[in-house]
């Protein structure tokens, strides 16, 4: 073999060995990213503002589910910790089988229980993990969700605003024993006390292992996504992406006298037995 046969050989050994290094390393570097990405996991009840943190969120390219309870048992026709939420409407599917149809969660359609698989994923994942609970008045969270399920409902058969109390009025104690329950699994899902969390900013704040709980008032919502995105994901100004918003829907004006009548006439704080509601609300000064 020639000198210059040698030479060309030589140098395209190296020139393969440099670009198989050079992409070992882009390798290793896009892992140790990967895992270095946290993972936001928009763990909340129902009617909290979550659509609007959770479309921003996406917006910026944030790996992100919002979930209201994993507990999604599919072999069972309740949907437990979620009962409060299916509007009158709705109660005809509880016959059958939850695998019979596609439950609609977040506003979006999942098949079965991918949105269960995805939570779980996150869950085992090795990233850091923030979770962020949005809470707001347990009463106002109730006539939010009494007419996203049964607007039709009201509309078709031209409830009056006191047909509509007397509604609610029947149905509000059972969505407040299932409301202290919701807060009472949300601590001992993940093993938290109230009393660990640090005021944060507009929220507050508790760090264990490689996982970071934010609990936040609804009312502070929209500021405390602003300093999550910079503090957590490095957003610099970041521009919400507000959806699903009361004023946009066809009943708002109804939902709205409602509101302040059934507030008026529900007065805080509910009974001693809710006393994780009474607690919870107190701490995030929600009145």
């Amino acid at each position: 073999m020639s000198r210059k046969n040698i030479y060309i050989s030589i140098t395209s050994r190296n020139f393969l060995l440099r670009k198989s290094l050079e992409s070992f390393i882009k390798e290793i570097l896009s892992r140790i990213y990967k895992l270095k990405k946290k993972k936001l996991i928009i763990y909340t009840p129902p009617k909290t503002g979550s659509t609007t943190f959770l479309s921003t969120a996406k917006k910026y390219n944030i790996e992100v589910i919002r979930i209201h309870s994993e507990t999604i048992d599919y072999k069972n026709r309740i949907l437990k910790n979620m009962n409060f939420f299916i509007g009158e409407n709705n109660k005809k599917y509880l016959k059958y089988d939850l695998k019979q149809f596609n439950q609609i969660k977040d506003g979006e359609k999942f098949q079965n229980d991918s949105a269960k698989f995805q939570f779980k994923k996150f869950e085992t994942s090795k990233n850091h993990k923030v979770y962020v609970s949005i809470f707001r008045d347990h009463r106002i969270a109730f006539v939010s969700s009494m007419f996203q399920g049964n607007y039709k409902m009201f509309e078709a058969k031209k409830y009056n605003n006191k047909d509509i109390l007397n509604f609610c009025n029947k149905r509000f104690f059972k969505f407040k024993f299932n409301y202290n329950k919701y807060i009472k699994n949300y601590y001992k899902r993940f093993n938290l006390e109230l009393d660990n969390f640090e005021k944060f900013e507009n929220g507050f704040v508790y760090k264990i292992d490689n996982c970071t709980f934010y609990i936040i008032s609804f009312k502070n919502l929209q500021k405390f996504i602003k300093v999550l995105l910079e503090k957590e994901y490095q957003i610099k100004n970041p521009v919400l992406q507000n959806d699903n918003l009361s004023i946009n829907k066809s009943y708002y004006r109804q939902y709205n006298f409602v509101k302040k009548k059934f507030i008026i006439k529900n007065k805080y704080p509910v009974e001693k037995k809710f006393r994780e509601i009474i607690k919870l609300e107190n701490f995030l000064n929600i009145k």
